[in-house]
């Protein structure tokens, strides 16, 4: 890549040695990947070509900060590494009384896992993101989230946690930093709060959050987002003005199969495998393959090579 071109980052290029991938993760200093054989390879800030993690061999989920990060292994069970004086500080399998791990989510302060039964456990320091009774202090010991119905799906950003249940339902608690949670008021929710959608809405069935705002792919392939701002365009709309309750996103011509959220970016998989973006491309984010400082409201094709 040349460092002197103003473009450059701003098209897709293949990330050499990344290949057989089931799963990525990303932090703001690194990308992981999880390979059909378990491993998993990293290159970010201090590593720039795939670096393998010695310590695990059996993934098929990630989910990763800056400081310490978890792995969903094949056999069910979840193994976390690295160093969080809030949330962990060795390597070790997560004691979860013996249920079987379907997902993961982790962020500065806390860490979640569900389970195939459908319940949350969590741990950490931060008690509003916790979803439950605690110390007010760092509590190290995954116990269930109350009040969730059971879940398949969970995701955290910015000290705000959703999940989507298996009924069809979306649940956000935490801080609500940036109004996150989609609530509809900005406030810390201590315990999971049902996130509303309009009446005649589709459910959410996946779900996606960054540090600026949050959105779901809806069950007929439909994309809704929410969010305090809306200064890029990152919630698919013309006007300049947030939501702090889901909004539909304008302008999709065709279904979305997934949906993931940036920081005041979104972009989409449609059934074609066409991939499309919306919000800020001060960085060639959206893949457009040049730069620009301008509002990106409509969503438009990544270009790839």
């Amino acid at each position: 890549m040349d460092s002197a071109d103003p473009n450059a980052g701003s098209t897709p290029v293949p990330l050499t040695g990344m290949s057989d991938v089931v799963d990525i993760g990303m932090t703001s200093q690194r990308t992981c990947v999880v390979h059909g054989s378990g491993a998993v390879d990293c290159v970010g800030q201090n590593n720039p070509t795939p670096t393998a993690v010695a310590e695990v061999s059996n993934a098929k989920k990630l989910a990763l900060s800056d400081q310490r990060s978890c792995a969903v292994q094949t056999d069910g069970k979840l193994f976390c590494w690295g160093y969080s004086y809030q949330w962990g500080t060795e390597n070790l399998v997560m004691d979860l009384h013996g249920e079987q791990v379907i997902d993961t989510a982790v962020d500065t302060s806390s860490a979640f896992a569900a389970t195939s039964s459908g319940t949350v456990y969590s741990w950490g320091a931060d008690v509003w993101m916790l979803g439950r009774d605690t110390p007010l202090q760092k509590d190290l010991t995954p116990a269930p989230v109350i009040g969730l119905p059971p879940i398949f799906e969970l995701k955290v950003a910015n000290l705000s946690v959703l999940a989507v249940t298996t009924d069809g339902r979306l649940f956000g608690w935490g801080r609500n930093t940036g109004g996150l949670l989609g609530v509809g008021v900005l406030r810390s929710m201590a315990v999971p709060t049902e996130v509303l959608f309009p009446k005649g809405s589709a459910m959410p069935t996946q779900v996606t959050m960054s540090v600026t705002h949050s959105c779901t792919r809806m069950t007929d392939n439909s994309v809704m987002c929410w969010g305090a701002r809306n200064a890029y365009g990152e919630l698919g709309r013309e006007d300049s003005v947030g939501s702090w309750a889901p909004v539909s996103v304008e302008g999709l011509k065709k279904p979305v199969i997934a949906v993931a959220a940036g920081m005041f970016s979104t972009c989409f998989v449609l059934i074609d495998g066409t991939v499309q973006c919306i919000g800020d491309n001060s960085y060639g984010q959206l893949g457009l393959g040049a730069r620009d400082a301008d509002r990106h409201t409509t969503p438009a094709n990544v270009v790839f090579h």
